[in-house]
C-alpha cells in the first residue's frame, strides 16, 4: 500500500484504551467539558484548543462513555472543532513555526497569525516529510485517534439519538474542511477507507423507529409487563413511523461519501430504504434531491445496475399513482436507469 492508503486504514483501526473514571470525577468531568464547549463557539479558540493533546485527549476518552451528557458536549465541541482539524500536520506546523514562541522551532522564524493563516489551505508547506513528522507526530496521531472513536460511536447500538444526530452532522463538518495534500493522506482519504461496518450502519439509519411518546418504542418484556406499543401504530404510514431527522442526516453523509468515490456494495437493503424517502412529506424538503443524487452515484458503478432495475420497476408503480413522484422520476432517476 502507500501512504495516502496505509495511513486511512490504520486510522480507523486505532483502538484507545476505554477510559475508567470514578464516579466523583464525573461533575468534574462535566463542568469541564461545558467549558470546552462554550470556548469552541469563539474561533479564536479553535486552533490553540487542537494544539493541546491534553485536551482532544480528553475529549477522545469521553466518546467512549455510556454517559449521555457527557458525549453530547464532547461530541459538540468536535462539531466546532472541525473546520481546523488537520490529519496532515501541515496546520499545525504552521502554527509552530510562526505562532508559538514557546517551542524549539522558533528559530525558524514568527511571521504572525497572517502568515500562519496564509498556510491553512490553500498553500501547502514546502518542507521535507520527515521533519514535518517530527514536529507534528503526536498531534496527528492523536487525530487519527478521533477516526476509531467516531466508528464505536456509530456503530454502539448504545449511543443515545441526540448523540447520533450530532455524530452525524460532525462527518458533515469534516468532508466538508478538507486539505487536500498531494503527499499526505487528506480528510477525504481517509474517508474512503471507512470500514464496512460503519458504512452498513449509515444504511441503518435510513429506516430507524421514530423515538417518543408516541413512537414505536421496544420496551423488554422481562422488566415490563406494560407496552407502549399500540397494534394501531402498526397500520400508520412511513412518514409517521421514521426518525426523519436522523434519516435526513445519513442520506447527507452517504451522498458526500458516494461523491468521494466511495464504492457501497450492492444491498437490497439500501435500495429499499431509498425508494420510501422519495415519498416522504416531512423533514428536510431537499430529501428527495439527496435521494436522486445518491441513484446518480450509485449509477455511475456496474455494480448496481441490477439493483437499478430493480428500483425503476419500483419507481414505475409509484409514479402511477402520484403525479410528484413522476415528476422527481422523469426529471432526475429515469436518466440514470437507463
Amino acid at each position: 500500500y502507500s501512504l495516502k492508503e496505509l495511513i486511512p486504514m490504520r486510522a480507523w483501526k486505532l483502538l484507545s484504551k476505554r477510559p475508567k473514571f470514578p464516579l466523583s470525577a464525573i461533575p468534574i468531568l462535566h463542568a469541564i467539558l461545558v467549558i470546552f464547549r462554550n470556548l469552541s463557539f469563539v474561533a479564536a479558540n479553535l486552533r490553540p484548543m487542537t494544539k493541546e493533546l491534553t485536551v482532544m485527549g480528553l475529549l477522545i476518552d469521553c466518546l467512549y462513555l455510556d454517559n449521555t451528557e457527557l458525549l453530547l458536549h464532547s461530541v459538540f465541541t468536535l462539531v466546532n472543532l472541525a473546520p481546523v482539524l488537520d490529519v496532515t500536520g501541515q496546520k499545525i506546523l504552521a502554527d509552530k513555526l510562526f505562532l508559538d514562541n514557546a517551542t524549539e522551532l522558533q528559530k525558524l522564524g514568527w511571521g504572525g497569525l497572517k502568515l500562519a493563516k496564509q498556510l491553512d489551505d490553500t498553500h501547502q508547506i514546502n518542507v521535507d516529510r520527515s521533519v514535518l513528522w517530527e514536529g507534528t507526530r503526536q498531534y496527528v496521531v492523536q487525530i487519527w485517534h478521533l477516526f476509531s472513536a467516531l466508528h464505536y460511536v456509530i456503530i454502539s447500538p448504545q449511543t443515545p439519538r441526540l448523540v447520533l444526530l450530532q455524530a452525524m452532522d460532525w462527518i458533515r463538518e469534516l468532508l466538508e474542511h478538507n486539505a487536500p495534500s498531494n503527499d499526505l493522506p487528506s480528510m477525504h482519504d481517509i474517508f474512503r477507507q471507512i470500514p464496512h461496518g460503519m458504512l452498513q450502519r449509515l444504511v441503518d439509519f435510513l429506516w430507524i423507529p421514530r423515538l417518543g411518546p408516541d413512537a414505536l418504542d421496544y420496551i423488554n418484556p422481562v422488566t415490563n409487563i406494560v407496552s407502549r406499543v399500540s397494534t394501531l401504530k402498526l397500520f400508520m404510514g412511513y412518514d409517521a413511523t421514521v426518525d426523519t431527522d436522523l434519516r435526513d442526516r445519513a442520506l447527507e453523509v452517504i451522498q458526500q461519501l458516494l461523491c468521494l468515490g466511495l464504492t457501497i456494495p450492492s444491498s437490497p437493503r439500501l435500495y429499499n430504504a431509498l425508494i420510501p424517502c422519495l415519498t416522504t412529506k416531512v423533514g428536510r424538503n431537499d430529501a428527495q434531491t439527496l435521494v436522486c443524487s445518491i441513484y446518480k452515484e450509485l449509477g455511475k458503478n456496474k455494480l448496481h445496475q441490477d439493483g437499478l432495475l430493480y428500483v425503476q420497476e419500483r419507481m414505475i408503480g409509484l409514479a402511477s399513482k402520484d403525479a410528484r413522484i413522476a415528476q422527481i422520476v422523469l426529471g432526475h432517476l429515469y436518466p440514470v436507469v437507463n
